[in-house]
């Protein structure tokens, strides 16, 4: 048995991706870490710590080393609040605001990703970002995810843009080939607040992935808008029902 463990200071770390940036900011922060190597059978991450501020977050699981397949990982925070992480969106270069409380386990197979098993909760208030395809910040944000296995009960989310309110509770099973059922709800729906007179593009990765998705989902869709706007026409009360079937609406 080998083992390791430490403390890093988290000053400097940035993590980049396509759409998203995390810059760890001001002094003060810490991780510490434990862990444990079974040569040629498994590796053990014991604990894993970072505390940022007043937010904090730990991880901890194993990796067989046999069959370099099984990954498990536990993953629980406190109250994270995103502006401890540095999170930002790249496109606006704009910081994501709100505050994550979650505590779950997942189970994946490297080869088969899509065998991923999930169970626990996510659940965040307070958010607000901004996208360049859309006139105005989202705010208000909120959501509250249950993972079962390969379901995802959407309990809630919810958000304001501009003049305009949605909730969306539903259901959701998969994770290659995503399906299931979406109640959208508004009590007020102008649909202006939701593109630019000159629209902004995505960012090309995020368009091609948001593509790949709605390719791969089939998803029943239904929508209640009690009064609305769309350019200068009023609108409602409203109902509708639609679906995504494998990339067509």
């Amino acid at each position: 048995l080998w083992s390791s463990q430490g403390e890093i200071d988290p000053e400097g770390i940035t993590i980049d991706t396509p759409s998203i940036a995390v810059d760890l900011p001001g002094t003060g922060n810490s991780i510490h870490f434990k862990v444990d190597l079974l040569p040629g059978e498994r590796i053990n991450l014991r604990y894993f710590l970072c505390s940022l501020g007043e937010s904090s977050f730990s991880l901890s699981g194993s990796y067989d080393l046999k069959d370099e397949e099984s990954l498990s990982l536990n993953i629980s925070t406190g109250s994270l609040a995103l502006e401890d992480l540095g999170v930002r969106i790249k496109e606006t270069n704009s910081p994501v605001r709100g505050t994550i409380r979650c505590g779950f386990e997942v189970s994946t197979s490297v080869r088969n990703p899509e065998e991923t098993w999930v169970t626990g909760e996510v659940e965040a208030v307070d958010l607000s970002f901004s996208l360049n395809a859309m006139p105005s910040p989202l705010r208000d944000g909120e959501i509250v995810l249950r993972f079962s296995g390969k379901e995802v009960s959407l309990k809630s989310l919810g958000f304001r843009v501009g003049h305009s309110d949605v909730r969306i509770k539903g259901r959701l099973e998969g994770w290659d080939r995503v399906s299931g059922r979406l109640n959208i709800d508004s009590e007020y729906l102008d649909l202006s607040d939701f593109r630019k007179k000159k629209p902004g593009l995505l960012p090309k990765e995020m368009s091609s992935d948001l593509s790949a998705f709605i390719e791969r989902s089939d998803l029943e869709l239904n929508l209640k808008v009690i009064k609305g706007r769309w350019k200068n026409m009023v609108y409602g009360p409203m109902e509708a029902e639609c679906a995504f079937r494998s990339g067509y609406f």
